[in-house]
């Protein structure tokens, strides 16, 4: 469980296990829940420990180790002949159509699979989870099915994305018009799409693993339907020209002024008039600090005024929501 806790601008503070304990939710009443440990009965825990997977012969193997002699015929792959990579990934590869290695791939690979440490930067969407796991991945199938020692750790930085969700909310709902929402990942959009579907808000996702028709069905529907809302990353938006786009969203910074520009400059178009709304955390006033500064901007951007009573409304309905969306 996570221990210690969350200071204001968010963060993992510890990390501890706990045995023998289980954790009860109690609803609040201002909409939201509590988690309280108790002390699990012990013929409970001996229930559990003979029925780890309910219906499962526990004599089997929940998940059989992949196989070692698995074969794969490089040419099918020729773009990744030049890294060495288990057949079982190389088979993924091929399934998921990665024909070849993104350019921080291709960088960082051979580096990372001799060992050495890497500091790699590039813009969403270009593929650095790939760049760090698949050397976890080739690590983990070159050794004995046997070894259960620990593989990887991965740290990975986390955001309280909770009061953008409401303020995101508050915003579409008083100042209706087509809203392009920038997010700056995938797993982002995949996460807020469907909170605001059951929102009852006209939400369509916009990113590189869409397939290229559903895409361009989006953006249909997007061009087509009175207070849309498109939810994109910047590189599935870049290049879009997109007519009578009246709001842009910054639901999370960019991290350059020439992104932060190029969001912008999808509303405004044509001689209309537009809008542009950042949503900025309290630990992304350096971020924010740092875009003004690139763009030599001296005077401060106007903080839009929010009335609190309605907000406060509109919490509730927000974090059903999220609890309806987790069930599913």
């Amino acid at each position: 469980m996570l221990g210690g806790g969350l200071d204001d601008d968010g963060g993992l503070l510890t990390i501890e296990e706990i045995d023998d304990v289980d954790v009860e939710y109690v609803e609040t009443e201002a909409g939201g829940r509590i988690a309280r440990l108790k002390k699990r009965d012990q013929s409970s825990s001996k229930k559990r420990a003979n029925n780890s997977i309910v219906g499962h012969d526990s004599s089997k193997p929940a998940l059989a180790p992949p196989t070692t002699n698995v074969e794969f015929d490089q040419s099918l792959l020729p773009e990744w002949s030049s890294i060495p990579l288990h057949p079982v990934i190389l088979h993924s590869l091929l399934a998921l159509s990665f024909t070849k290695p993104t350019p921080i791939q291709k960088a960082a690979l051979p580096i990372a699979q001799a060992g050495r440490d890497i500091v790699g930067v590039a813009e969403t969407g270009s593929g650095k989870t790939l760049a760090y796991s698949l050397p976890i991945l080739q690590h983990i199938l070159s050794k004995p099915a046997t070894n259960k020692t620990l593989a990887a750790l991965i740290l990975a930085p986390t955001r309280e994305l909770a009061l953008q969700d409401f303020y995101l909310y508050y915003f579409l709902l008083r100042y209706p018009g087509r809203s392009l929402v920038f997010v700056s990942s995938i797993d982002g959009i995949r996460r807020l799409t469907p909170i605001m579907e059951l929102l009852q808000l006209k939400a369509f996702p916009l990113h590189s693993q869409l397939q290229q028709r559903q895409r361009l069905k989006n953006l249909d529907r997007f061009k087509s339907t009175p207070s849309a809302v498109l939810i994109a990353t910047d590189v599935a938006a870049r290049g879009l020209d997109i007519p009578s786009v009246d709001h842009v969203i910054h639901y999370q910074l960019p991290r350059t002024a020439d992104a932060y520009v190029h969001r912008n400059g999808r509303t405004a178009r044509a001689q209309r008039e537009g809008f542009s709304l950042l949503l900025i955390a309290p630990n992304e006033r350096g971020i924010m600090k740092g875009l003004m500064d690139s763009l030599k901007r001296t005077e401060p951007i106007a903080e839009l005024p929010i009335e609190h009573d309605i907000l406060d409304r509109l919490k509730q309905r927000v974090q059903l929501a999220r609890q309806i969306d987790v069930a599913q």
